[in-house]
């Protein structure tokens, strides 16, 4: 079977334009897949970062970050004002 798959194939002939074309679909499809790839990992190192700060916060001082930075947010808010 996969001589025969390979006789077939070697018969096909396409122009040299074609072929440098389909090359050049395959290569921005790589750089896509890397694009998406250093995303994920910043987001990932993000989330992962986010979590270890949260909990050396709550370690330290019983709250979670999230307070710390509502209570920021809040005074913040509140010198605006006056």
């Amino acid at each position: 079977m996969n001589n025969l798959y390979k006789e077939a194939m070697d018969e096909i002939n396409i122009s040299d334009q074609c072929l440098r074309k389909v090359k050049s679909m395959n290569n921005n499809n790589k750089k896509i897949k890397k694009f998406r790839l250093k995303y994920a990992v910043v987001f990932a190192t993000l989330v992962l970062s986010f979590f270890a700060f949260n909990i050396v916060s709550y370690a330290a001082t019983g709250k979670d970050l999230t307070s710390h930075i509502s209570n920021v947010i809040e005074k913040s808010q509140d010198n605006d004002f006056v």
